[in-house]
C-alpha cells in the first residue's frame, strides 16, 4: 500500500513540476489543431538554438488541398541520413490515392505504418513530452489539422566500440567492457542473462540534462525490499544534472559520508551479470562506461572477476596475497614508526643496530621521514596515472630511481625508511578495487599520525574504532562486514577461498536472495572414484550382430 502511495505522490510532483515549468515559460499544455500556432509555439521554446531545425514539407492532398508537415530536430545528435531517406524522400512518394476516406486523426497514423520508415515512433499531445523527445536526438513530425505529433526516433550518435576493460584488466576471461550508451550496455547483460525475468526499470533524472537511468535485476531472485529501496531512492534524485554513476551511487548510498564505498562499481559485463544473478541490483546511467551493483560486502573489494576463471586452489593463494596485501599497506608504516620510537625492545639487538646505522645523518624525525616518503610516493602513483602513456615510463624512472637513489644518498631519507614505504606502495597495488585504495590512504595517515605519539597502544584504539564504524555500515539495509557480522557459514565458500563449483549450490545469504539455490547437488563419488569406461565394441562384430 505504501508502494502505491509513493508512486501515485511521485507522479503528481512531476506534474506539478511540469506545470510550473509550463506557466512559467509560457507554454501551453497541449499542442492544438493550427498548425501556425504549433510552430509559433515551437520557435518561442527554441528561440535562439541555432542547432535546432524546422524544415517544412508540403504536400498535395484530396481535391488538390495542400498538406503542410514541419519536421522539427537537432541536427547535431541525429542521423541526417535517416532523416532524409526513410522520412523526406518517403513523404515525397504520398500520393492523393493513398489517404482517401482517412479522416485527419487516422492520418497521422497511416503516415507513420505506411509511408514513414522508420518503425520506433509514438504519439503524443503534450509539448513538454515533445520538447525532451527532441533534445534527445528524435524528430518531431507535425500536421496541420492534428493536434497530437509523432516522435520519430531518428538518433545518431558517434559511438566507439566495445573495448577491453581499463581498470579491471584480466588475463583469463572475457575482454568486454561497458560503454557510454546505456542501451549498449543493456544488451551486453541481455546477452549473459537470457531470462524473462531480468526486468528493466527506466528513470529520467536531471531537470536539465534529461540522463536516462536504468534498474535492472532478476525477478524471483533479488530481494523485493531491495528492489523497492532501490526504486525509492531513484526516485528522490531532484538535480539539475546528472555527471556520472559515481553521482548517482553517492545519492543513493546509505553511507556518503564514509570512506568506504558501499556500491559496487564495475566495467565489465561479466562482473555485472554476475552479480545480478546473485540477488543483486544493478543500476546503469546513460553516459557512463560503468555499472553500479547494490548491495555490496566489504569482502568484494578483496575479490577479482579473475578468480572465477582460474583454479580454485590458485584463487585461494591470490586472495590469501590481497588480504595479507591490505593489512601491510594499512598497518606497515604505522608499526613501523611506533615500534622503533616507543617499542624499541621488540627489535632483535643485530637487525635493531643495522637501522640506526642506516639513519645517522638523517635530519628528520622518523614520522616526519615516512610522511614525506608517502607523500612522494602518492604524488609518483598521481601523476603516472594522469600523464601520457608515452610519458608514463619517464615519470617512473625519474621518480623512484633517480629522486629514490638521490635521497638516500644526500641522506634525506634513510634505507630503511625507502624499504617500509616501497614494500607499502607495491602492497597497495595487489587490492583489485581501486575504491578501497582510495579510503585506505586516508587511513594509513590517520594510524602513521596516531602511532608518532600513541605507539601500538594507539594504533589498536583507532582500528577498533575503524572497525566499530564498519560493522555499522549497510548497503540498502545489508550488513557491510557480513559474512562475518552478522556470522554465514554457507557465505565463507566464497570468502577467503573460492571452494570448486561443485560446492557452491546456495546463494549468498547475505542478500537475503528470494531463491538461494544457484545449482543442484552433485555426485560427489565420481570425484574421488575412478570410473572404468567401457571399451567400444567392435565394428565387425557389431555388423555380425546385426546380420
Amino acid at each position: 500500500m505504501n508502494i502505491i502511495k509513493r508512486i501515485f505522490k511521485h507522479g503528481n510532483k512531476k506534474e506539478e513540476e511540469k506545470s510550473s515549468f509550463q506557466e512559467k515559460n509560457n507554454i501551453p499544455e497541449y499542442f492544438t489543431k493550427s498548425l501556425e500556432k504549433n510552430k509559433k509555439i515551437m520557435q518561442a521554446v527554441f528561440n535562439k538554438v541555432e542547432d535546432v531545425k524546422f524544415r517544412d514539407i508540403y504536400l498535395s492532398g484530396e481535391h488538390n488541398q495542400q498538406i503542410n508537415i514541419q519536421l522539427i530536430y537537432v541536427e547535431n545528435i541525429v542521423s541526417t541520413k535517416v532523416i532524409n531517406e526513410d522520412i523526406i524522400k518517403q513523404l515525397m512518394t504520398f500520393q492523393n490515392d493513398d489517404h482517401k476516406g482517412l479522416s485527419k486523426k487516422e492520418r497521422l497514423s497511416f503516415l507513420a505504418n505506411k509511408i514513414i520508415n522508420v518503425k520506433d515512433y509514438t504519439e503524443t499531445k503534450e509539448t513538454q513530452k515533445a520538447i525532451n523527445e527532441i533534445l534527445k536526438g528524435k524528430t518531431i513530425l507535425l500536421v496541420d489539422g492534428i493536434d497530437k505529433v509523432l516522435s520519430l526516433d531518428t538518433q545518431g550518435r558517434n559511438e566507439r566500440a566495445v573495448t577491453n576493460p581499463n581498470v579491471e584488466i584480466t588475463v583469463r576471461g572475457p575482454q568486454e567492457a561497458f560503454m557510454e550508451n546505456v542501451q549498449v550496455n543493456l544488451g551486453l547483460l541481455r546477452r549473459r542473462i537470457v531470462s524473462k525475468d531480468l526486468k528493466v526499470i527506466n528513470f529520467v533524472k536531471g531537470k536539465h540534462s534529461q540522463t536516462s537511468i536504468i534498474v535492472v535485476y532478476l525477478d524471483g531472485v533479488a530481494n523485493e525490499k531491495i528492489v523497492q529501496e532501490v526504486i525509492s531512492r531513484i526516485e528522490r534524485i531532484n538535480v539539475a544534472q546528472i555527471n556520472g554513476c559515481s553521482q548517482v551511487a553517492e545519492l543513493i548510498e546509505d553511507n556518503p559520508l564514509s570512506l568506504f564505498n558501499t556500491i559496487y562499481d564495475t566495467e565489465r559485463p561479466d562482473v555485472a551479470a554476475a552479480g545480478i544473478l546473485e540477488g543483486r541490483v544493478g543500476v546503469f546511467t546513460d553516459g557512463c562506461p560503468t555499472g553500479l551493483l547494490a548491495p555490496k560486502l566489504f569482502v568484494e573489494n578483496f575479490i577479482s572477476p579473475e578468480d572465477y576463471y582460474y583454479r580454485f586452489w590458485i584463487t585461494f593463494a591470490l586472495r590469501i596475497l590481497r588480504f595479507m596485501a591490505y593489512f601491510v599497506s594499512t598497518f606497515l608504516p604505522s608499526i613501523y614508526v611506533a615500534v622503533l620510537s616507543f617499542h624499541q625492545e621488540l627489535i632483535p639487538t643485530t637487525l635493531a643496530r643495522t637501522i640506526y646505522a642506516a639513519r645517522e645523518g638523517v635530519p628528520f624525525p622518523i614520522f616526519i621521514e615516512m610522511l614525506i616518503f608517502l607523500l612522494f610516493f602518492q604524488i609518483i602513483k598521481e601523476s603516472g596515472a594522469t600523464v601520457p602513456v608515452a610519458l608514463s615510463t619517464s615519470t617512473s624512472i625519474v621518480g623512484t630511481l633517480i629522486l629514490g637513489q638521490t635521497a638516500i644518498t644526500a641522506g634525506f631519507l634513510s634505507a630503511d625508511g625507502v624499504i617500509i614505504g616501497s614494500i607499502t606502495g607495491i602492497a597497495l597495488f595487489l587490492l583489485p578495487v581501486i575504491e578501497l585504495s582510495h579510503a585506505l590512504f586516508y587511513l594509513r595517515f590517520i594510524l602513521l599520525f596516531v602511532s608518532s605519539f600513541g605507539g601500538l597502544l594507539g594504533i589498536v584504539i583507532v582500528s577498533l574504532l575503524i572497525l566499530v564504524h564498519m560493522n555499522s555500515l549497510r548497503s540498502f539495509g545489508v550488513p557491510y562486514l557480513s559474512p562475518l557480522a552478522p556470522f554465514h557459514l554457507q557465505d565463507l565458500k566464497d570468502f577467503f577461498i573460492r571452494v570448486p563449483y561443485i560446492f557452491m549450490n546456495t546463494r549468498p545469504a547475505s542478500l537475503e536472495a528470494e531463491d538461494q539455490i544457484r545449482q543442484g547437488n552433485y555426485p560427489l563419488k565420481r570425484y574421488f572414484f575412478k570410473y572404468k569406461i567401457k571399451p567400444f565394441a567392435n565394428v565387425d562384430e557389431e555388423e555380425q550382430n546385426e546380420d
